[in-house]
């Protein structure tokens, strides 16, 4: 949904006609000025008003209550808006609290990256689509991986959601992990980043923020259509190739994706170059199927599989700790139904029902250089049934949403050691007990009330209950059982121009199978099992403002983070000694206290009808409490400026992407061979890209990225970014 800004000028009575060939009927718009007076607009799209002398802007809202459009009062009389026109993006959100809601009046911070506004950019991986979010930093350990930072958290720390459904399972890894990129990005509509605890919208995981991808709508489309999009870079030959298909009756609508990419070694500035051990193969597909049952009321049906083969451990193997370090193959497929509509009852007006079945798996195949005879194969298969029911219920000046959520993971895991010399093969444990089992269920409300004009106040708490079981290889059966209490409150002010926010929340992770019961090699050495772990607490303090115009929109948030029982790997024993195959053993427990603080701005301006100017700005600060030190991969002030400019068919934009330099490490940092000595240096990078729609069945992008080949990675990566190339797109409607 977008936003788009009018300078109009009337003087008494005016004229307005709404176009968009997508829509049949505008019945259920509406206009709305400063006093609060709403006019409809008729089915065709015209309305006629008296404007108020004291209203100097106004709103347009659509039938389910979005706004849609802002426009400036001056002085002409007949007006037409195009509705498809597009300006300041002003989106439809749900993360904030499990409704539907815009994003400009959620309470929580959040931002939004709709791939299908950025027509300049192209993106090979899903976890590329939040490169230039100065709130997000994305770490590579490889570049088969993606893993967001957000205030300070990563890895597991980090819920990851698609569609409402938990991404993140029993055996995410308390380090940076992959798994985002395992969700097709040919799928989504837009990604929401919630920054801050979620734990009572969705649970356990969400310490530092929330990545909630949200896939299309088949019935959002227009009759049948197919297309092909392919992508080519200079530097390293790493091409993709996607097909898009859909077609749409009156009430059903089907569309669908498959993508292939080849992904080269990735070549860096000098003096690095082309970087070993990067490149590998990936496809993924999905298939989603909508149903309207008429009344508000539909069926959505989606299904993807995702499949990365011989994906390197870079920074294991360029540190020479490994020969051969692959996962292979990386597979996620997801299955969903969901039944959303409206239904007035006494308990609820609408309600969102769903279920879903995810399965993962995970090879990784390792030779040490320590035991250069020997090769170490595991793997793991993670099914995962879920449930999520969320119901929304408006009385007078309170809305509340409510409902329950579970899941269960049920996981196999196995392994095989092969002598190399004689070709001797031994079954294994694996990384995991076998058959064992990771669960929870949540009850939440969220109760939103405003209880005046201008001010509301957002109450909510979640119930959590979460197990897991397995028997260990030298512990035997073992069993734990976590209860959470989560609260939260937030107290909004709607002035216009501006909203203002405080709120106080509490987020938490119960440990997984990976903290307490798994036994393997890490990035540091290798892991033995700790049963007797419990779950990670964090206290949220934060203040928000945001502020638009006609042509602004500005938000900052600011926010003080406590984090209490915190997992951290410490020194341990496996089977009596503090080394296992010449590593170090370590555990993990509950040692860690931090305190996490920090500000983020963001910034947009239409400078002209043509031209808009994007800026934002992050900045993180946090301490291990109970160490005095830094805490680890904490990311530098960073932040994005951006020009975009549309001219009929043309389209283009300039980046400049850049971050402070990063010397404020921990003891971690330091050891870590992905960050160098000193500390990881600042830069500035520019990107100028152009697109084009030659004719309305052909689009071209071509971009020069990284236009002053500058050497930079983002804090903690394993790899550098790409040097200067020359990036081609082509889109086909067929």
């Amino acid at each position: 949904m977008m936003l788009i800004v009018l300078w109009l000028y009337v003087a008494n009575d005016c004229h307005i006609q709404l176009v968009d060939p997508s829509i049949e009927s505008f019945d259920g718009w509406y206009l709305v000025d400063e006093s609060g007076q709403q006019v409809p607009f008729d089915q065709k799209g015209h309305l006629t008003l008296r404007r108020d002398p004291a209203s100097r802007t106004f709103e347009i809202v659509d039938p389910r209550g979005r706004l849609r459009f802002i426009g400036t009062w001056q002085q002409e009389s007949n007006l037409t808006i195009d509705v498809q026109g597009t300006a300041l993006g002003i989106h439809e959100v749900v993360s904030g609290k499990r409704s539907q809601q815009d994003a400009f009046d959620a309470a929580a911070e959040i931002e939004v990256i709709a791939p299908a506004e950025q027509v300049t950019r192209n993106a090979v991986q899903s976890s590329d689509w939040l490169k230039e979010q100065a709130e997000v930093a994305l770490q590579k350990t490889n570049l088969g991986g993606g893993s967001p930072i957000i205030r300070g958290m990563s890895g597991n720390r980090i819920l990851l959601m698609i569609d409402g459904f938990r991404i993140n399972n029993a055996i995410f890894r308390l380090g940076l992990n992959q798994y985002l990129n395992t969700i097709p990005d040919g799928q989504l509509s837009q990604i929401e980043v919630l920054s801050g605890p979620s734990g009572t919208q969705y649970g356990s995981d969400g310490l530092g923020g929330t990545v909630h991808l949200r896939t299309a709508d088949p019935l959002d489309q227009k009759g049948t259509h197919l297309s092909y999009l392919g992508f080519a870079s200079s530097a390293d030959q790493t091409s993709t190739h996607q097909l898009e298909a859909g077609t749409r009756g009156s009430d059903w609508a089907i569309a669908g994706h498959f993508k292939a990419s080849n992904l080269n070694d990735l070549d860096a500035a000098s003096p690095v170059g082309s970087q070993a051990f990067t490149g590998y193969e990936t496809w993924d597909a999905s298939l989603r199927l909508a149903l309207d049952l008429g009344n508000n009321r539909r069926i959505r049906i989606n299904n993807t599989y995702s499949r990365s083969d011989e994906v390197p451990r870079t920074d294991r193997l360029q540190s020479g700790r490994d020969l051969v370090w692959n996962y292979d193959p990386q597979i996620l497929q997801t299955h969903s139904i969901r039944f959303e509509g409206q239904k007035l009852t006494r308990w609820f007006d609408y309600f969102d029902i769903g279920l879903a079945v995810f399965r993962q798996e995970e090879g990784t195949t390792r030779i040490s250089s320590r035991v250069p005879d020997l090769q170490e194969r595991e793997s793991t298969l993670v099914e995962t049934n879920q449930v999520a029911v969320t119901l929304t219920k408006v009385t007078g000046s309170i809305s509340w949403n409510y409902g329950f959520d579970a899941h269960r993971d049920l996981v196999d895991s196995s392994g095989m050691e092969t002598d190399l010399g004689s070709g001797d093969q031994t079954v294994t444990s694996g990384k995991f007990p076998d058959d064992a089992q990771y669960g929870s269920f949540g009850l939440f409300a969220i109760g939103d009330w405003g209880y005046s004009e201008t001010q509301s106040l957002q109450v909510g708490a979640r119930h959590t209950m979460a197990s897991m079981e397995g028997t260990l290889p030298t512990l035997g059966p073992n069993e734990q059982e976590a209860n959470q209490f989560t609260p939260s409150v937030i107290w909004r002010m709607k002035q216009q121009p501006f909203v203002f926010s405080a709120g106080i929340a509490q987020g938490f992770r119960t440990p997984n199978l990976e903290d307490a019961f798994s036994v393997g090699f890490s990035s540091l050495g290798f892991d033995a099992p700790n049963p007797e772990l419990e779950p990670e607490y964090v206290w949220n303090y934060e203040v928000g403002m945001r502020w638009r115009s006609a042509r602004h929109l500005a938000q900052l948030a600011a926010y003080s983070s406590h984090y209490d029982g915190l997992i951290e790997r410490v020194p341990g024993t496996y089977e009596g000694s503090d080394t296992y195959e010449g590593e170090p053993v370590f555990i993990l427990d509950n040692v860690g206290k931090a305190r996490v603080y920090g500000f983020s701005a963001s910034w947009q301006s239409q400078l002209s009808p043509a031209i808009n100017l994007l800026s934002d700005v992050a900045w993180t600060h946090g301490t291990q409490t109970d160490r005095d030190e830094p805490m680890t991969r904490i990311q530098p002030l960073r932040g994005n400026l951006i020009l975009k400019g549309e001219w009929r068919e043309h389209h283009g934009s300039l980046v400049f992407s850049w971050a402070d330099r990063q010397d404020r490490l921990s003891p971690n940092d330091r050891s870590d061979s992905r960050i160098p000595d000193g500390g990881t240096p600042g830069y500035g990078v520019v990107h100028l890209r152009y697109g084009r729609a030659v004719t309305p069945r052909i689009h071209v992008k071509a971009a020069i990225e990284n236009l002053f080949d500058k050497l930079y990675k983002t804090h903690g990566s394993g790899i550098y970014e790409p040097g200067r190339r020359l990036t081609v797109s082509l889109k086909i409607v067929l």
